[in-house]
């Protein structure tokens, strides 16, 4: 079982640059791109404000990365088709092939996991 928690990197900025309503624009084109490119078995969920869930079944580790590049890349792809600044996703995730895993462990650890790539992110946009 694999949980991915999602976030829009610098989507305040978006809505306060561009308005609400190309936020909301961005936060349609971001469910659009998991419902396409996830399986029809996956929970994808919004919990709030730009923050993506999804739950899935994977049977091997190594497979999330792909997983992960792939929806950041369609995203990408599908905000330039819709003429939407580009943006970027923190995505993190957590993995067990535990059977009683606690939902809440797995949120809890993907949105932990989300959080470093988001500090990672911010750090490097410092740098440059």
């Amino acid at each position: 079982m694999c949980c991915l928690f999602i976030d829009i990197n610098d989507f305040k900025k978006l809505n306060d640059t561009y308005g609400h309503e190309t936020g909301d624009k961005a936060l349609i084109i971001l469910a659009d791109t998991l419902k396409t490119h996830l399986r029809d078995a996956d929970i994808v969920g919004r919990l709030g404000g730009d923050e993506f869930v999804a739950v899935m079944q994977v049977s091997d580790k190594s497979k999330i990365s792909y997983i992960m590049n792939k929806i950041s890349s369609e995203y990408s792809k599908a905000l330039f088709k819709e003429d939407v600044c580009d943006l970027s996703l923190s995505i993190g995730y957590s993995f067990t092939n535990k059977q009683k895993q606690p939902f809440e462990a797995l949120l809890n650890d993907a949105d932990h996991a989300m959080y470093k790539n988001k500090q990672a992110y911010k750090l490097a946009l410092k740098v440059h």
